[in-house]
């Protein structure tokens, strides 16, 4: 059996001769060194990685992100949206709470409207401090201080939760 038909029973692939010019020769070289691999090695890889770049061959991570970016282009105006919605819905709620707030005031006789005015500034502050809330801090603990700030302010006044 000659060397020939050795290479073509263990490869089974064509034999494609190519120039390469000195700087790329030289590179290769290196790269072979390095890896201890044979340049047909490293050309064959480099070949893959080049159709897989160019779209030629499929790949499963260059689909996949191609996939991604289809879906995060389509999804991304509803993501849009949705926040806007919520926003819009904090707003409503904000402004219900208040006008609530003022017809129950208007109910009261003038000497009990201290105590809402007083409720409503406070839940007005607390409002804004939670729109503040750092992500990294639990809603948990941002209402058990709550709580506990109104127990103080109202231990001080004499009533209590």
């Amino acid at each position: 059996m000659n060397h020939q038909q050795k290479n073509t029973d263990r490869h089974k692939g064509d034999y494609i001769p190519f120039w390469l010019d000195k700087e790329r020769s030289e590179m290769l070289t290196r790269i072979t060194i390095s890896e201890r691999r044979s340049k047909s090695e490293i050309i064959r890889r480099f070949i893959d990685m080049g159709l897989k770049g160019e779209g030629y061959r499929p790949d499963d991570e260059h689909l996949q992100q191609i996939i991604k970016e289809a879906v995060y282009e389509i999804i991304q105006p509803q993501i849009n949206r949705l926040a806007s919605i919520s926003a819009k819905a904090a707003n409503i709620d904000a402004a219900s709470f208040f006008l609530l707030t003022y017809v129950g005031r208007l109910m009261l006789p003038p000497s009990d409207r201290r105590l809402v005015d007083e409720a409503a500034e406070n839940a007005r502050r607390l409002g804004i401090e939670y729109l503040k809330l750092r992500k990294d801090r639990s809603l948990d603990e941002f209402i058990r201080a709550g709580v506990e700030e109104l127990r103080n302010t109202e231990s001080e006044e004499g009533t209590y939760l």
